[in-house]
Parts: C-alpha cells; structure tokens; sequence
C-alpha cells in the first residue's frame, strides 16, 4: 500500500484563490519554473541572476486580480482582509524575508511581473546570496490581522488560505558534508567549549577528525534548506592528501572520512530521534518514514545503505534501525562505502 503526505486546510477555500497563484511562474535569469516545482543553476551564476514573479500571461493578468477579489469574497472575507504575500529564504543563511505584501483590495500596485531580488536600497536581498545553496520563494494567500474566532473558519492573522512554492536548486545542494582544516585555532575553540567537562588537560591535541553538528543542521529537512555537518580534519592530513589524491592511502583516508561523516550522523540522528540529550525527544524524527526525508541528510544516506534498487519501504527500514540499533546501521554503511577493500590496498603492495 502506497502513501503520500498531504497538507489540509480545516476550512473551505475558494479554487480560485488556489489556482490564481498557482498559475504563476518564476524567472530567474533565463530559466524559468512553474509553481511547485524547481530549476537548478549548474554554474556559479546565482548571485547574478535576477529573480521574479509572473503572475499570468500577458492578457490574462486583469483576470488574475479579479479572481483574488472574487475567491476572497467567496471564502467569506472581504478583500482587504486578505494579502498576497511573497516570503523569499535561504535555509544555508538561515534567513526569510517578506518581500511582496499587497492587499487582496489593492492589487492595482501590483505589476504583472514583480521583482524581488532587489531590496530598497538597491542591494541585492540576502536571500539571494548564497550562491552554492540556492533559496526557495513561496506564495501566499493570508489574513492580514486576527478576526473574531469562528468555528471552520481561518481567523487568526497569518494563516494562510492559498501557497504554493518555487525551489532554485545550485550545484552544491546536495553536498553531504565540508571538510574543514582541523588547526590550532579550532583545537583550542573545542578545548575551551569543552573546559568544564575535562578539567585543564587538552583532549583534541591529536584527533584527526571530529564531526560538528551546529544550530542550524536539520538531520530531517531538505539538503538545500540546512546546513550541513562540518567534517573537521588534521589539518596536515589534509594537506598532505590534497598533495597525493591517488596514493592507496589517500583511498583508504576518503574512505574512512566518509565513513566518520555517516557514522556521526547516524549516532547523532539515533540520539534526537530517542531523545537522550537535552533537546527531548523529536517526534517527527521518531516517526518520519524515507519519502518525507529522502531530500535530506537521514535520506540521503538510508539510500546509500539500502542500494539503488531498494524500495522506499526498504530505505525506511533502513531509517528504522538507525532509530533501534545503530550499530548495525553503521556496519551496512561500511560494507557498502567498501572500507574493508581500502584498508586491504593499503596494507598490500602492489606487485
């Protein structure tokens, strides 16, 4: 039996309201994406491109509006009651901002294709930045202020009655990890955070790699709406094998910091989704099954660990024993990445 999530108003809303929006486009350059759906910008042209909104085809725009005005009236709200809002962020600079926000009753200060990678200053919108993680625009149709409550009726301020989204997508989004140079400075950072647990003996002197998750990592949510763990590496090995990438040693390292990165996520997946540490336990994490993951860090590796062929229901067993028992997740990790063939290339000489 299949299954698939789906989002529910508890509220009548008018079709039009619905449709109208989603009958919009993106421009992004010259690329172009409908509404709930998404482009990839392959080269580094991100920061260049300008963003906007088509709200419909050249004779259709004088519908699109009246539509807004007639679907609102519909739902039971006077136009002025309802905005059209555009909210533009970037989950890898962990920033949203509004940038369009036009009441239903004053559509006529709306320009068919609207701009929005300029701020009002002239800037370019922090948003639009990040030029390796992309940023997702999403529309909607949501009260202005709260209304007197009533039952099966939306009435508190925000809540929105119509969305639809638009995902610009750049080469880097499915980056799993950055390694980073583990140097003194950063030893000293981890020994000072650490100070009340150790004491005064300095305990990262010679550790090769330690994974960090910080605030703004998702385990769960989309590759290109997080951040992602940062891979800290001796900063000489890393070096060194930047010097020699195809000594068997050098395989046998890529290997083991592949193997470092999962097993640090698994573990650390392990501890929220049971929540063992001071966060308390994530529910959605105990609970979410691989198609509402599979964009992210947790699906990522499930479908890595499960094969290529595997079903989905498979990857979300696959889910379910990194919840129960990661030890074994970590042992079909390495069987998979291949470690055992590495350490085997860089023991024996070649002939």
């Amino acid at each position: 039996m299949s299954s698939e999530t789906r989002e529910f108003r508890p509220f009548e809303v008018d079709s039009r309201l619905i449709e109208s929006i989603r009958g919009a486009s993106l421009r992004f350059g010259d690329m172009t994406c409908r509404a709930d759906g998404s482009l990839r910008v392959e080269d580094r042209s991100f920061v260049q491109r300008p963003a906007s909104i088509v709200w419909s085809a050249d004779q259709g725009f004088e519908e699109f509006k009246r539509d807004l005005r007639v679907g609102s009236m519909d739902c039971g709200f006077d136009p002025s009651l309802l905005a059209l809002i555009v909210t533009v962020r970037s989950g890898y600079l962990k920033h949203n901002e509004t940038v369009v926000n036009v009441p239903l009753s004053c559509l006529d200060q709306l320009d068919r294709q609207t701009p929005l990678t300029k701020a009002l200053d002239g800037s370019r919108r922090f948003a639009f930045l990040a030029d390796s993680h992309g940023a997702t625009v999403e529309v909607f149709i949501a009260l202005r202020m709260t209304l007197e409550p009533r039952p099966l009726r939306a009435w508190r301020k925000a809540t929105w009655l119509a969305k639809s989204s638009f995902r610009i997508r750049c080469q880097d989004d499915n980056t799993l990890f950055r390694p980073m140079p583990l140097d003194e400075e950063k030893r000293n950072e981890l020994n000072r955070r650490d100070a009340p647990l150790r004491g005064r003996r300095a305990r990262y002197a010679n550790t090769t790699y330690f994974v960090e998750f910080d605030s703004g990592c998702d385990l769960s949510a989309d590759l290109s709406d997080t951040e992602v763990p940062i891979l800290w590496v001796d900063q000489e090995l890393l070096t060194t094998l930047d010097q020699f990438p195809s000594s068997p040693v050098a395989e046998l390292i890529q290997h083991q910091m592949v193997m470092q990165l999962i097993s640090s996520v698994v573990y650390e997946f392990n501890r929220r989704a049971a929540g063992t540490g001071p966060e308390g336990v994530d529910v959605e994490l105990d609970t979410r099954t691989f198609t509402e993951v599979k964009g992210s860090i947790i699906g990522r590796i499930a479908r890595l660990i499960a094969g290529a062929q595997a079903s989905d229901a498979q990857r979300t067993d696959v889910i379910q024993m990194m919840r129960t028992n990661p030890l074994v997740a970590v042992a079909w990790a390495e069987d998979v990445i291949g470690l055992r063939a590495s350490l085997m290339a860089g023991l024996v000489p070649k002939a």
